[in-house]
C-alpha cells in the first residue's frame, strides 16, 4: 500500500519515488497545482499563493484556546441506547464543500461588516453569513423551511462577518479537486470490477491528497496557506450538517448522533439518500448511505459502540490504546452489559465464555449483580497479567531536560541511566518485582519481572468501563469511579504487601534486610513511603530515636 502510495504520488507530478517521499503535502499540492493548472489550462502564479494573510482580523471569531477558528460539529445525547439505526455520510464533505462554491484564493474572501457595507462589488456577489455555532443550533431551527436547502444569507444588522463567493469566475483549484473526485470514482469503479489492489492503493491515495487540500490550507506555516478559504469550507460543512439534521428532524425522524460529516438516524425506512439529497440540492454535495445498525449505544461524544446487522459489536473511540487485555476487558464487559442495556436475552452463565458468576446466583439485584461483575472483571484482568513477559509495561522516555516535573520517578531514572534517554523501557509498579535498587525498577527484563501493574494497561478506559456498567445495572446519576476505585485498591492492597513481604523474606536470608516501602491510604487512594527509621545493629533490626516526622510516619 505505501509503495502503491509512492508511486502515484509520483506519477501525478513526474517525480521520482525518492523525491515523492521527501517532499511535504504542502510542496507536493504547489507542485501539482503548477502542473495540473497549465494541464487544464490555467497560468498559476505560484507567488500569488503565498501572499500572507493577517489572521488578526480575525481574532473574535477564534473561539478555541490555541486562537484557532471553529472546526466541525459534533451531536449527541449522552449514555443513550437506540435500535435500528442507519449511517448517512457526505461523500468527500471538505472538496465537496469547495468544488460545489468555486473557493479558490482569488474567488473566496472573509469580509467584516464594515468592508462588506463599504464594497459595493461584494455585495452584488454570493455572500454567505460566517457564524460560530453550538449546541443550540441542533435544538433551534435558523434554516427556512424552504422545500430546498439555503445557505443563511449575510445579514448586517446581526452577522459580523460575510463569506463572499465569485461564483461567475471559473477557478482553477475547484477543476483540479473535480479531476481527482473524478480519477477516484474511476478506480473505485475499476476495484469494484477486479478486485485488483493497485484501484483500491490508487484511490485512497488520491483521497489522502484532495482532504490534505484543506489541511494544507489551514496550516499558517504552510506555502499554501489562505485562512479564509479553510474558514469557509468548515462552515459550509456546519451548514449542510445542520440542515440536513433539522430536515430530518422536521420528518418526524430522530437524528442519534450527528458528527462532522455522518448522521445516523433512527428507523430510516430506506436504504438511501435520495430524499435528503434532493433537499440539500447542492451540486457536487452528496450523502451517501452507509449501513443499518441493529443497535447504537452513544456514549458519549466520539465515543460509540454499535451492533451490526449480523450480529458482531463494533466499539468506536471507545479504546483509547489498544492492547490484548483491554480487548480482553472490553469483551468482558460487553457481554455482560448489552442485554441488560438492550433488555434482549440474558447470557447464560459460562465463564470460561467470559460470562461472569453474577449470574450464577438467583434473587440478586441487579447493583450486586453489578459489582460482581466488576470485582470479577478485574479479578481476571490480573489473573492474566502474571504473564509479565507477555504484558510487561512499556513506555517512551524524553530528555531529561524535556520533562517539566523534576520529580517523577522517570526523571529519577534518567538522572541514573542518562542514556536511557529516548528509549522505551519496560517498568512495573514494585521493586519488590526486581532488584533492590530504587531506580532499576523501572529498566528491567520482562524476564526478572514477577507482576505487572495491570492497572496501567487499562486505566484510560477504566471510565468507559465502568460508565457501561452503570447504565446496565447501577443507574446512578453519575459513574460510581470512587467506589470503583476502592474494589481495586482493595486488590492493590493485597499484591502491594505479598509482594513487599516477599522481597523483604529474601534480602533477609541474604543478611541485608533492605527497606520495605509503606503503602499508606489517603481517601480511596494509597501513597508510598519508605521506613528509613529501622536500621540493623549488630545483626538484630534497632529503632533510633524517632524524630517528628518518623513519628508521623510509624502513627500512620
Amino acid at each position: 500500500m505505501v509503495l502503491s502510495f509512492l508511486t502515484e504520488r509520483a506519477n501525478f507530478t513526474a517525480w521520482n519515488a525518492v523525491q515523492a517521499l521527501h517532499m511535504g503535502n504542502s510542496s507536493f499540492l504547489l507542485e501539482l497545482f503548477k502542473t495540473y493548472g497549465t494541464c487544464l489550462g490555467f497560468f498559476v502564479n505560484t507567488h500569488f499563493l503565498k501572499s500572507p494573510i493577517d489572521t488578526r482580523k480575525y481574532a473574535s471569531v477564534f473561539v478555541t484556546k490555541n486562537q484557532t477558528y471553529q472546526g466541525a460539529l459534533n451531536y449527541c445525547i449522552p449514555e443513550k441506547a437506540y435500535d435500528d439505526v442507519s449511517v448517512m455520510d457526505f461523500a468527500s464533505m471538505y472538496p465537496s464543500a469547495l468544488l460545489s462554491s468555486n473557493l479558490c484564493y482569488g474567488t473566496c474572501t472573509i469580509m467584516t461588516r464594515d468592508e462588506w457595507l463599504a464594497c459595493p462589488a461584494a455585495q452584488n456577489l454570493t455572500t454567505i453569513a460566517y457564524r460560530v455555532h453550538g449546541e443550540k443550533d441542533f435544538e433551534i431551527n435558523t434554516f427556512e423551511e424552504s422545500p430546498t436547502f439555503q445557505y443563511p444569507p449575510f445579514d448586517p444588522q446581526t452577522d459580523a462577518f460575510a463569506i463572499v463567493i465569485n461564483e461567475q469566475t471559473e477557478a482553477f483549484l475547484p477543476h483540479i479537486v473535480k479531476h481527482f473526485i473524478d480519477l477516484r470514482k474511476h478506480h473505485q469503479g475499476q476495484y469494484k470490477q477486479t478486485k485488483d489492489v493497485y484501484h483500491y492503493n490508487a484511490q485512497l491515495c488520491i483521497k489522502i491528497l484532495i482532504n490534505s487540500l484543506y489541511g494544507v490550507m489551514a496550516n499558517k506555516d504552510s506555502c499554501l496557506a489562505y485562512m479564509p478559504i479553510a474558514m469557509t469550507i468548515v462552515t459550509l460543512a456546519r451548514y449542510q450538517l445542520l440542515g440536513s439534521y433539522h430536515y430530518l428532524k422536521r420528518l418526524n425522524y430522530h437524528v442519534c448522533y450527528a458528527d462532522t460529516d455522518s448522521l445516523m438516524v433512527q428507523k430510516w425506512p430506506d436504504n438511501d439518500c435520495h430524499a435528503v439529497n434532493a433537499y440539500l440540492n447542492l451540486k457536487h454535495v452528496e450523502l451517501k448511505y452507509k449501513q443499518r445498525m441493529k443497535r447504537l449505544l452513544v456514549l458519549s461524544r466520539k465515543r460509540y459502540i454499535y451492533e451490526t446487522q449480523k450480529g458482531k459489536i463494533v466499539t468506536k473511540g471507545f479504546q483509547k490504546r489498544i492492547n490484548e487485555l483491554i480487548e480482553f476487558i472490553s469483551r468482558l464487559v460487553l457481554e455482560n452489559v448489552w442485554s441488560f442495556i438492550f433488555s434482549t436475552p440474558k447470557p447464560t452463565p459460562n465463564p470460561q465464555l467470559g460470562v461472569s458468576y453474577a449470574w450464577m446466583e438467583d434473587n440478586l439485584s441487579l447493583s450486586s449483580r453489578g459489582w460482581i461483575l466488576w470485582v470479577d472483571i478485574i479479578q481476571q484482568a490480573r489473573y492474566k497479567c502474571r504473564d509479565a513477559k507477555k504484558y510487561s509495561i512499556y513506555r517512551k522516555t524524553k530528555h531529561l531536560s524535556d520533562y517539566k516535573s523534576k520529580s517523577c520517578v522517570a526523571v529519577h531514572m534518567l538522572k541514573k541511566y542518562p542514556e536511557k534517554a529516548n528509549d522505551f523501557i519496560e517498568y512495573t509498579y514494585s521493586r519488590a518485582d526486581v532488584a533492590a535498587q530504587e531506580a532499576s525498577k523501572w529498566v528491567m527484563d520482562a524476564q526478572e519481572c514477577q507482576w505487572v501493574n495491570y492497572e496501567q494497561l487499562f486505566m484510560s478506559q477504566k471510565k468507559m468501563f465502568c460508565m457501561l456498567l452503570n447504565m446496565a445495572f447501577w443507574k446512578l446519576p453519575e459513574v460510581p469511579l470512587g467506589m470503583c476505585d476502592m474494589v481495586m485498591n482493595t486488590q492493590r492492597w493485597k499484591e502491594f504487601v505479598q509482594a513487599e513481604l516477599l522481597f523483604w523474606h529474601k534480602t533477609r536470608k541474604q543478611g541485608k534486610a533492605r527497606k520495605v516501602l509503606l503503602l499508606v491510604e489517603k481517601g480511596i487512594k494509597y501513597t508510598f513511603c519508605m521506613n528509613n527509621h529501622i536500621k540493623s545493629v549488630r545483626g538484630r533490626m534497632a529503632r533510633p530515636p524517632l524524630k517528628k516526622k518518623q513519628k508521623i510516619l510509624q502513627d500512620v
